[in-house]
């Protein structure tokens, strides 16, 4: 059967599920930091202010009011290369890392091979009793049982280093 690894070995998440995942984390953490009015003195940046010397303009003096269009990350970056391509590039190096994986489940096409011709027989066969040998029969299969025993047990690998997955 032809590209059987294709049918029956999955990737979950898909590597659409995986782009749309990072690019939305992308959002979220610039609609993150766009809900600070003033980021120096917002309670989840305490700690940092902390540490400044009170003479220090950033933490002593009173602030104007900003616009808002100044404490909106958009606006700095609307016009960057990355911004602007982020999904682009997430999809590019995703996509390359779920190649990878593809290629290396091919590895495994001729054990599901073996393991769908094994489904596909009938054991019941062996105990014909119009077999012409059966103990020779039985003795051979189950020398073919077990050296697809050894075989699955050299070539499935415990983990492998795939890259990004």
């Amino acid at each position: 059967m032809p590209n059987i690894s294709d049918h029956w070995l999955q990737m979950t998440p898909s590597s659409k599920d995986y782009i749309n995942s990072v690019v939305i984390c992308f959002q979220e953490g610039l609609d993150s930091i766009t809900n600070f009015k003033r980021w120096s003195k917002h309670a989840d940046l305490a700690p940092y202010a902390d540490v400044l010397e009170e003479w220090d303009d950033i933490v002593g003096d009173v602030w104007e009011e900003h616009d808002e269009e100044n404490l909106n990350p958009f606006s700095w970056i609307n016009e960057n290369r990355i911004y602007l391509e982020q999904k682009e590039m997430v999809r590019d190096i995703v996509e390359g890392a779920f190649d990878k994986v593809k290629r290396f489940l091919t590895r495994f096409q001729p054990l599901l091979e073996i393991y769908w011709r094994n489904k596909q027989v009938d054991l019941s066969i062996l105990v014909h009793e119009r077999l012409r040998n059966p103990v020779e029969s039985l003795s051979s299969t189950v020398k073919l049982f077990q050296f697809y025993h050894s075989l699955f047990n050299s070539n499935l690998p415990s983990m492998t280093e795939i890259g990004l997955l």
